[in-house]
């Protein structure tokens, strides 16, 4: 896909996201983390700052940090998910946290 798509396609983003899960869930990290990287820079560039597709790379990024107990950064992540999450969605969704 890297090959027939433009570097920001949001398509790759959306792949960069579940390997980045499959590495997660593998207990691989750091791999993780690169790919987690990789979709929240497409996301960011190509997505309105409110995009709850945002909101879905930054809880995934704050918990990748979360377990690598980098506390600090998982809580500014978390705060982001959480920001675009009450701007878009009604209170009493389910996705709302």
């Amino acid at each position: 896909m890297e090959k027939v798509l433009n570097s920001d396609h949001p398509d790759l983003a959306t792949i960069y996201n579940n390997l980045g899960s499959l590495y997660n869930n593998l207990n691989e990290k750091k791999k993780a983390l690169e790919l987690y990287e990789k979709c929240k820079n497409i996301r960011e560039k190509v997505l309105n700052s409110d995009h709850p597709d945002l909101a879905k790379i930054y809880n995934n990024l704050g918990g990748l940090y979360n377990n690598l107990n980098e506390k600090k950064k998982a809580l500014k992540l978390y705060e982001k998910c959480k920001n675009i999450l009450e701007k878009v969605l009604n209170s009493d969704h389910p996705d709302q946290i």
